[in-house]
């Protein structure tokens, strides 16, 4: 999936950094403009943390799930909690890139 949007959406050329002349605008590459919406719209210490916790939760899934299931049926908590995280992520995402 990466590739692909790297594909369709490329890196355009700009000018060289200037370290004497900030820029008025600083925007994120794509991947992280869901964080970038998400800092905006709660307290930075919160904006912060939420990343942490996704990871926390990444990591420790399979400790907390260790049933042995072969069905998406039984998986089905799991699947809808990724798939929610998705598009929330996608929204936000679309998000940033319209409210610049």
């Amino acid at each position: 999936m990466v590739v692909t949007l790297s594909v369709l959406l490329p890196v355009g050329y700009e000018e060289e950094a200037n370290a004497l002349m900030t820029p008025s605008t600083i925007n994120p590459e794509w991947y992280f403009l869901w964080l970038f919406q998400v800092v905006k719209l709660v307290p930075p210490t919160i904006g912060v943390l939420i990343p942490f916790i996704i990871l926390a939760i990444l990591i420790l899934l399979p400790f907390i799930d260790t049933r042995e299931i072969n069905t998406f049926r039984e998986h089905r908590w799991f699947i809808f909690g990724g798939t929610s995280a998705l598009v929330l992520i996608f929204i936000l995402s679309i998000w940033a890139t319209l409210g610049k």
